[in-house]
């Protein structure tokens, strides 16, 4: 126990940790309570990576590294790595291009689902509550934030 407390105090603020504990709980009390169902979840958490790009987007952009000079700079193949604001403008749109193709083929197969659900039963079929996937995914993003915040800016992640 002593082990996963100190774990829990190197890896991230308290702060955050209580954002992503009440973020989490909010599908779990949709479920137990709300009869929220499997795609609604499935949404919600489609939608919560894309939230997790666009963080890491932030995080990529606010990176930076020791300035490395001559010999001692980092290689790959012989040649030396391009770094600083130049490694950004080429690693962000490449960032974007993959996760974004990734995002999107996933999303395709969520909200796809009801289609493969209802086949051969007409009467079967599964909704999603707009209203309840745009609050869990403020609440998500609010709790990404505050991570971003209190540990990649405030802890130097």
């Amino acid at each position: 126990m002593e082990r996963l407390l100190a774990w829990y105090r190197v890896g991230s603020s308290v702060g955050a940790v209580a954002a992503l504990i009440v973020a989490n709980a909010i599908p779990l009390f949709g479920v137990l309570f709300l009869g929220w169902n499997v795609w609604t979840i499935l949404t919600i958490y489609w939608l919560e990576n894309g939230v997790v790009g666009i963080v890491n987007i932030l995080k990529m952009s606010k990176a930076a590294g020791p300035e490395q000079a001559g010999s001692s700079a980092v290689r790959y193949n012989g040649r030396p790595i391009i770094g600083g604001a130049a490694a950004k403008a080429a690693l962000i749109p490449f960032f974007v291009v993959h996760y974004g193709i990734f995002w999107v083929v996933h999303g395709i197969f969520i909200l796809t689902l009801p289609q493969f659900q209802a086949f051969g039963d007409e009467t079967a079929g599964i909704a999603n509550d707009p209203v309840a996937v745009a609050f869990v995914l403020i609440a998500l993003a609010v709790s990404h934030g505050i991570s971003y915040r209190l540990n990649y800016i405030g802890r130097g992640e």
